[in-house]
């Protein structure tokens, strides 16, 4: 197992990078996300890899970080997703939104990646809702709603919501889709009706 790569970035497209390493350079493919935070060529970089190994190929998946490589490792254990729509989900999500779509079941959002069927969708879900653990959760979550100013207000919500029956995972994703500077009695109110809304 390849677990990371170390060296110049000899060059990058749209999907790929080519890293020179001990003088082998590795072809990567990497997510939208990986590209935007890696460094210009002749720079010294670093991605963790998912080595996919086929009968007549051996293919290097990178990643920026440890975060990305778990989610896309759980992704391809699903029956059906393999590497290519692996990467294509991680390109369209962060794993943050992943996590939390799975683990309050919203399917419709993974259909909103090109490639994922309502069939499909469904079955990451039923396939990964056990594995994607609530510490796990509580982990991913941290960027997406309490890691800005107005955490303490979103902490309240989320504190609110759960009194209110719904589980954290399904308040926070409610509450990631709003503004930050929203009044907390406003913030539970729009919360209220998008979870309402999904619950139907």
């Amino acid at each position: 197992m390849i677990y990371c790569i170390k060296g110049e970035l000899l060059s990058k497209s749209t999907d790929e990078l080519v890293i020179m390493c001990s003088g082998v350079g590795f072809k990567v493919s990497v997510t939208t996300g990986t590209l935007s935070k890696i460094g210009t060529v002749g720079e010294e970089v670093m991605v963790y890899t998912y080595l996919n190994v086929k009968d007549d190929a051996l293919d290097l998946y990178g990643f920026s970080n440890e975060e990305e490589l778990f989610c896309f490792r759980l992704l391809i254990s699903v029956s059906g997703i393999g590497p290519r729509l692996g990467l294509s989900i991680l390109s369209t999500f962060s794993p943050e939104k992943i996590f939390l779509a799975i683990a309050s079941g919203d399917y419709k959002l993974l259909t909103a990646c090109s490639g994922v069927g309502l069939k499909t969708a469904q079955r990451i879900i039923l396939e990964l809702k056990d594995k994607v653990s609530s510490i796990e959760i509580e982990s991913f979550k941290g960027s997406e709603i309490t890691g800005n100013a107005d955490g303490n207000l979103k902490r309240d919500a989320i504190a609110a919501l759960t009194s209110l029956g719904f589980s954290t995972s399904e308040a926070v994703l409610a509450l990631s889709k709003l503004a930050d500077n929203m009044p907390l009695e406003d913030m539970v109110a729009a919360a209220l009706k998008s979870l309402s809304n999904r619950r139907k």
